[in-house]
């Protein structure tokens, strides 16, 4: 602009005059090869124009200008700093030079001249747009932003600064304003490819993968580059969409061949599209396509750790053991610090069989990285099937505390619980095992706050509600296990129990008949309904489910004592009597039933006034052992001498056995068995009906029933 106004000037005023041998005739000339790009030209008449007039100072800067245009930067310097000679306060010099001592990274000399210039003309946008280009090389982000945002409040629409002022925002780490401001200067340029580049790969920072695809495929629409399609490779390989990323990918190749990243990723990528094919064959093309780029990436970069455990993880998929332990052993000595290399040790020694090895190779990973879960549930495997409950367990939880929340592993933690409850249950009975089963419930419900969808911690948290014969708690998972899979019949009669358990008996009826309608002839079912029926006070229905369980199932003496019972409540007594004496046959070697049995027959006696006489002989000698046992003195039940009556019965049996020199594995067996029939299902009973005399009564008991449960299993067998 300078040389062109001065360019007018001179020519208007040679015009008048009429003469056109002056230097400036000669200067204005040459401005205008100048300004035509014709360089040599230009330079010829401006140093004629210096030897008519050695101190013209517009043809000593417009050489510098000249010099500068051609690169000539020792030349260029010189006559800037003519022309600051010649006059001082030329800030258009000072600018120049400044540009220069840039260029020469001579960065303190380029500051002060742009400083030198801003003191002369404070407002030229000009300078201080390339004092703000000098402070963001020097990383001085601040200073620079400030000049940016000074020049941005008189010139908004100034392209190069709103672009420029993007990247300072992007490299202090402020992402959502470095956004806005590249779409601001995207706004004044819709064709400049790096705008497109930078806000997807902001978006893709921030997260947003729809964003950053579309700002990126606006990026290739307009150039052809291979670093945005392996921004956009990436994009989709986070997102998910593996054969869009391989496509992005391979789009990165075509253009750079070299381009180690983009033959990593192919490599990476076609072994995971490969892991998910369920056809041999299509696995095997995979698997080929991810050798052939490993070995690419291998031969751009001989000693990448990175590339060597690809390797290995593709010979150890194609179950070559040997040789993926000859790429993870080379991975290891390139870089010690490369992870997993001792995990996937571990496997190959766990697929050969060696669990001791497998297992320390496993316990030197977690020492190496303790989050690594993938390692902890190999382990807790390995333990789970040594039975080392204690080790398992204090893995798992130490894993969960660094590795954080992770569904396997609250999972596999629930599987030790489980078995250790299922373990003392079948030992010791359900009282001393209902600790283990709520830690099993615990970690199965802490998967499922996970993973909602985990079908098989779900099932083991069902498992673990019916061992611990919690149903009414178990109804929420039990309905969304028949949601998801309704033909899983064995769930329907649980939830039946919660249902009955809540006293929601008419769900209770309904989920049975569902279940009956798939499977009609289940005696055990239509037992269960006519056990609803019966606690809902709908007697007749009730003994007509007993009926048909009875039909389906003859031989078991426990249908027609319930039959019997609803029979008597229906003032059916003659019919409930034959019911139960039947019963009492069927039950030869079941002393509850046949007891219970008896004593119903002794109470339809007393109500109906049926004499015995007149009944079968069986119901008649029950009612003769009956009025024998009148002149016995009952004890009351939940009394502190019921209590000690029914602890001390217990224990006397158990010391008999011991005694008699009977005390073995089966007899201990036994024993636990009677505590739990006897003692825990009579204290249960108790508590429901409240029928405990006072809170001390209720305490000596359960402490009674712990003491001989401890008692028996310290015991040993001889």
């Amino acid at each position: 602009m300078r040389l062109l106004s001065l360019c007018l000037l001179i020519c208007s005023s040679l015009y008048l005059s009429g003469c056109f041998k002056n230097p400036d005739a000669v200067y204005a000339n040459a401005v205008r090869w100048l300004d035509g790009n014709q360089l040599d030209r230009a330079e010829k008449l401006l140093l004629s124009v210096l030897q008519m007039e050695p101190k013209h100072q517009n043809a000593v800067y417009a050489l510098g200008v000249l010099y500068l245009k051609q690169n000539r930067l020792q030349e260029a310097q010189s006559r800037f700093e003519e022309a600051l000679e010649l006059n001082q306060d030329d800030a258009e010099a000072m600018v120049n030079l400044g540009v220069i001592h840039a260029r020469q990274n001579r960065l303190s000399e380029a500051e002060e001249m742009y400083m030198r210039a801003i003191a002369k003309q404070p407002g030229n946008s000009t300078v201080i747009l390339n004092l703000a280009r000098l402070f963001a090389r020097q990383q001085k982000l601040r200073d620079a932003r400030l000049l940016y945002e000074k020049i941005l409040r008189s010139q908004p629409g100034l392209y190069a600064a709103n672009k420029e002022l993007a990247y300072i925002l992007k490299g202090e780490n402020r992402y959502q304003e470095s956004i806005e401001q590249f779409t601001k200067a995207l706004r004044l340029n819709r064709k400049d490819y790096d705008l497109y580049y930078e806000l997807g790969v902001l978006n893709f920072r921030k997260g947003n993968l729809a964003g950053a695809s579309k700002f990126l495929l606006s990026a290739v629409a307009i150039e052809e580059n291979p670093e945005a399609y392996l921004a956009l490779g990436e994009v989709y390989r986070i997102g998910k969409k593996p054969k869009d990323a391989i496509q992005s990918f391979e789009k990165a190749y075509s253009l750079k061949s070299d381009s180690y990243d983009a033959t990593f990723k192919l490599a990476g990528l076609y072994l995971s599209v490969g892991l998910q094919e369920t056809d041999l064959s299509e696995q095997a093309q995979e698997f080929e396509k991810a050798g052939i780029y490993i070995k690419a990436a291998l031969s751009m970069k001989a000693d990448a750790a990175e590339a060597y455990k690809l390797e290995g993880l593709l010979r150890f998929h194609q179950k070559r053991w040997d040789q993926a332990l000859d790429s993870f052993n080379r991975a290891r000595e390139l870089n010690r610090y490369v992870r997993e290399i001792e995990y996937f040790r571990g496997m190959i020694a766990r697929n050969r069989g060696d669990n001791p090895a497998a297992l320390e190779f496993f316990l030197r990973e977690l020492m190496e990285d303790p989050s690594n879960y993938k390692a902890a549930l190999e382990i807790g495997e390995i333990y789970l099937g040594m039975g080392e409950h204690d080790k398992g367990v204090k893995l798992l939880k130490n894993t969960l505390g660094s590795a954080g929340e992770n569904a396997d592993l609250w999972e596999l933690l629930g599987r030790f619980y489980l078995i250790k409850a299922n373990k003392e249950n079948e030992q010791s009975g359900l009282y001393t095992a209902l600790e283990s089963y709520d830690e099993a419930i615990n970690a199965f419900r802490s998967a499922l706050r996970l993973e909602k969808e985990r079908m098989s911690a779900l099932e083991s948290l069902l498992s673990a509600y019916t061992s611990a014969r919690r149903y009414a708690v178990a109804i929420p998972f039990l309905e969304q296990m028949l949601d998801k899979n309704p033909d899983s019949l064995k769930h329907y009669p649980i939830l039946a129990m919660g249902y009955s358990a809540n006293q929601q008996y008419d769900k209770a009826q309904e989920i049975l008949n569902r279940y009956l309608k798939r499977k009609p002839e289940d005696a055990e079912i239509w037992f269960q309904l006519g056990k609803v029926f019966a606690d809902k006070g709908a007697f007749e229905d009730g003994a007509k489910a007993f009926d048909r369980s009875i039909e389906l199932d003859s031989e078991d003496g426990r249908k027609r004592m319930y039959l019997g019972m609803l029979l008597a409540e229906l003032n059916r007594f003659e019919e409930a009597l034959e019911v139960l004496r039947l019963a009492i046959e069927k039950s030869a070697d079941d002393v509850k039933t046949r007891s219970r049995c008896e004593e119903l027959i002794r109470q339809i006696l007393e109500v109906s006034g049926i004499k015995p006489e007149t009944t079968s002989p069986e119901v008649a000698k029950v009612a003769s052992e009956a009025s024998r046992g009148k002149s016995r003195e009952r004890m009351i039940p939940g009394t502190k001498r019921y209590v000690k009556g029914m602890l001390y019965s217990v224990y006397i049996q158990i010391q008999n056995a011991r005694k008699t020199g009977r005390w073995d594995r089966e007899t201990r067996k036994k024993a636990l068995g009677l505590i739990r029939a006897r003692l825990i299902r009579n204290y249960r009973q108790l508590v429901k009906h409240k029928k405990f005399e006072d809170k001390m009564t209720r305490r000596i008991y359960f402490l009674g029933i712990k003491k001989l449960i401890d008692q028996v299993r310290t015991l040993k067998p001889k």
